[in-house]
């Protein structure tokens, strides 16, 4: 399970958004590896509003609202987008946080990483 926690107001959180859609089109074959979108109530935003941000930006990954920062707080996440990956059995594989377009080879480990679990 590939979770990204973002915001609708988090610029780097809108640049990463189709890089994540273009991952999850590579590991489509791959039924095993499943993503999902996590909206929070920080800084005003809100169900509604993180609904009607996926629906403009036409994103087909599964969004899921956290109101109160639980699973956020959960994995100890302190900044927007970050990254969790979760394998089969439940264990925290990786956490990445932040967004930098130039690292080139986040995007190939992670799917190594994928491939392998």
């Amino acid at each position: 399970l590939v979770i990204d926690f973002f915001a609708t107001w988090c610029s780097p959180c809108i640049a990463e958004l189709p890089e994540l859609e273009r991952l999850r089109a590579d590991m489509q074959s791959n039924p095993n590896v499943q993503f999902v979108l996590v909206g929070t109530n920080s800084s005003g935003d809100t169900c509604e509003r993180v609904r009607v941000f996926a629906q403009q930006r036409h994103i087909a990954i599964p969004i899921a609202f956290d109101p109160n920062q639980r699973a956020e707080n959960a994995f100890g996440l302190q900044e927007f987008p970050s990254l969790v990956v979760i394998d089969r059995a439940g264990h925290v594989r990786l956490t990445h946080q932040g967004y930098n377009r130039s690292e080139t080879d986040f995007r190939s480990d992670l799917v190594r990483l994928l491939e392998s679990l």
